[in-house]
């Protein structure tokens, strides 16, 4: 009996051993993929990234020098998943990255949220020219994108932090949108955005009608505060040859770009122009068109259209019904959609190389 008990328990110990060994207790690490994890939470499974696991190569790491940022980690070997809810501390601290993507999910962890927080230089002294961060995010902690070369940062609504120095000496920034409704807590004593002097040149893009509440809250001493027109529609002319009016709506602030929604043609009769050239450029704004509405143009006796090269997309009956007889598709446009040049007279086509 008694040696019966010293084998179950000496089994027991073994498979104790064993688990702690895997990194199943609070303060254990395991690596997955290259990526070291610290386990930081048991029911729920929660990790955070400490890093590159010891000897990996980033150009081992999937989409090198693009980092993609997941939403989960397994041990190998092991069927239990646990969420990854931090980027540590110093974790991709000079790796030479150029690219950050946000959020990575495994086909089982679809719908999973992203890492909250991200630490204090965690991807400081990196090459990474643009942020695009994900929602979902809280915290961006001290330093985090130190030294890169920034030229434009998002920042998601759902951030509420931003730390002290957390995007300094990123002397190209040129421009930063923030999202968030409530202004993110700022530590002020050292600007997140650098220096008084650097921040000088960053345009900075708030939510419609947060204006002042981001100057209130020490957002201040940028080159310009502007409301985010993301949404907003417009009507300008299109030609300067005669009646031809158009209506738009602004689909981005950075860039600055539009669509044109809708070709307005006669008005109090005023015969509009049929021999339309669209221009690149609109509004005071100095927005880009970038894509053709649906039915922007339906059934507006157009004999004549040129489409500016930026555009991307041509949306349904965007053409339809009109006498049209010949037309080229930019280079730059993508897609186009259903009936788009239905009803015309066309004998010329001319397709762009990118039409998909």
């Amino acid at each position: 009996m008694k040696k019966q008990l010293q084998l179950i328990l000496s089994t027991l110990f073994m498979i104790l051993a064993s688990l702690t060994a895997y990194g199943q207790n609070v303060g254990d690490r395991f690596t997955s993929y290259g990526w070291q994890f610290n386990i930081t939470s048991k029911n729920p499974n929660m990790v955070e990234v400490v890093g590159l696991s010891e000897g990996t190569q980033l150009s081992e790491l999937f989409g090198f020098p693009t980092l993609i940022i997941r939403t989960h980690a397994q041990p190998v070997g092991q069927n239990e998943s646990y969420a990854i809810t931090a980027i540590g501390s110093n974790a991709f601290d000079g790796r030479n990255m150029d690219k950050l993507v946000g959020v990575y999910s495994l086909a089982n962890d679809l719908g999973a949220e992203a890492p909250t927080v991200i630490g204090n230089y965690a991807f400081a002294n990196n090459n990474f020219t643009r942020l695009d961060l994900w929602e979902g995010l809280t915290r961006i902690g001290h330093r985090a994108f130190a030294s890169n070369q920034l030229t434009e940062i998002i920042i998601p609504s759902t951030v509420t932090d931003i730390g002290e120095s957390a995007f300094w000496n990123n002397p190209n920034l040129a421009t930063v949108v923030a999202k968030p409704i409530n202004p993110p807590l700022l530590y002020t004593s050292a600007h997140p955005f650098g220096v008084s002097g650097q921040r000088q040149e960053i345009d900075l893009i708030v939510p419609r009608g947060k204006k002042q509440a981001y100057i209130n809250a020490g957002w201040t001493g940028f080159k310009s505060i502007v409301e985010d027109e993301v949404g907003v529609s417009f009507t300008a002319h299109i030609s300067h040859r005669g009646h031809a009016p158009a209506r738009f709506e602004v689909t981005s602030v950075s860039p600055k770009t539009v669509t044109l929604v809708e070709y307005i043609g006669d008005q109090q009769g005023i015969v509009a122009l049929t021999d339309i050239i669209i221009p690149g450029r609109i509004g005071d704004g100095d927005y880009a068109i970038t894509s053709i509405g649906h039915d922007a143009f339906r059934n507006k006796g157009l004999t004549s259209v040129t489409i500016p090269s930026r555009v991307t997309s041509i949306g349904n009956s965007a053409f339809q019904h009109n006498e049209l007889t010949s037309v080229t598709i930019p280079d730059n446009v993508t897609t186009i959609g259903n009936f788009a040049f239905v009803d015309n007279e066309l004998s010329s086509i001319t397709l762009g190389s990118n039409v998909t």
